[in-house]
């Protein structure tokens, strides 16, 4: 006191405010603690990665309620704080990895969304998630690490390529909305059950590759599914020896997202195309932006300055539903703008543009 804060981490000693020791705020000494591993001995290299402190910092600390006061008390925190990133991505989205300087200690993505990404990371291999966390550590300890070193990490641990995973929730942005469909119906001496699993996020990548739980009640008994996701709609088919009374999606609590759960299936059909350009910030200081499709596209770009002269045209190339970013080296200062292109497999062009405004 007066430090307006709670607690900051040091190298050698951890910062508790007063108000913390008077009122028993067990929570917050965990989260500070926590820094003495993932943001001290273990540092990110610079604020790009500052998720990397805090992420793992705020997700211990929820991992310390589930030690001190149960399960249930660490999925309500869990919870909690994925309403938190809610209320903060509604307000401004953008990308976890190298977050607009004005949010880099936002709460709702620094620290929830942050935690929530170590959270699935440990969902994706929950046997070797230990392994990796001491892998990272042993080869990080008493230096620097990057997003990218993370990544190595576990692609190594867990023996699979997690490049997807780390595009879709730390460089990409949103977070995935799921519309579930299911039905039961007899056939012959058992039960069809169908799902149908679509995903309406926008301004996100048009689909998350993450796999998906979803438990069945029948009866006295309970089953539990394990379903890939590679594409959207989603469609799956189950051959059962009772019926289905109702289902639940993701009962575990392991997917950063929101779902929603309809009896009957929707029929299955093609999505309109949705594109979009996407900019971090605007102005900039770096030539640099984002977009997104969400059905497979001839994709070109054409870069005009404030006179309507072309400076830059990037050819057409096929490009598969997801999220993406250009760069462009040595360019001046001033207002741009940039026209994005699109032919579709149907044979569709569709165009958009947007200004940009570069300040060195």
């Amino acid at each position: 006191y007066p430090y307006a804060w709670g607690g900051m981490e040091h190298q050698t000693q951890t910062t508790i405010h007063r108000w913390w020791i008077l009122n028993s705020s067990e929570n917050g000494m965990a989260h500070e603690l926590a820094h003495q591993w993932w943001g001290d001995m273990v540092t990110c290299v610079d604020f790009r990665d500052i998720w990397l402190n805090e992420g793992f910092a705020t997700y211990s600390d929820a991992n310390y309620n589930w030690y001190r006061f149960g399960y249930a008390n660490f999925i309500t925190t869990m919870k909690s704080r994925a309403n938190d990133y809610f209320t903060s991505d509604a307000q401004w989205r953008h990308p976890l990895y190298d977050p607009p300087e004005s949010e880099l200690f936002d709460w709702g993505y620094t620290y929830c969304k942050a935690s929530w990404v170590v959270h699935m990371l440990r969902y994706l291999n929950q046997g070797l998630f230990f392994n990796g966390l001491s892998a990272y550590r042993d080869s990080f300890e008493y230096g620097c690490a990057s997003t990218e070193d993370l990544k190595n990490i576990f692609n190594q641990v867990y023996g699979t390529d997690l490049t997807w995973f780390f595009d879709e929730w730390v460089y990409g942005q949103g977070y995935p909305i799921y519309n579930v469909y299911w039905d039961c119906v007899p056939s012959g001496s058992n039960y069809l059950l169908s799902i149908s699993i679509h995903q309406t996020q926008t301004n996100a990548p048009a689909v998350f590759h993450m796999p998906v739980q979803i438990r069945l009640h029948r009866g006295a008994s309970d089953t539990l599914l394990n379903i890939p996701i590679t594409q959207s709609p989603s469609y799956h088919e189950f051959t059962l020896n009772q019926d289905v009374d109702s289902i639940v999606f993701d009962p575990n609590t392991w997917i950063l997202c929101k779902s929603y759960t309809y009896t009957g299936i929707k029929e299955v059909t093609p999505a309109k195309l949705y594109f979009d350009i996407i900019l971090s910030a605007n102005p900039v200081r770096e030539f640099k932006f984002g977009y997104t499709i969400n059905k497979c596209a001839d994709v070109k770009f054409s870069i005009y300055d404030a006179t309507g002269r072309i400076i830059k045209e990037i050819n057409a190339e096929t490009k598969l539903p997801g999220s993406y970013q250009v760069k462009m080296k040595n360019v001046p200062s001033g207002v741009y703008f940039i026209k994005m292109s699109l032919k579709s497999e149907h044979g569709l062009y569709t165009e958009k543009i947007k200004k940009i405004v570069l300040v060195k």
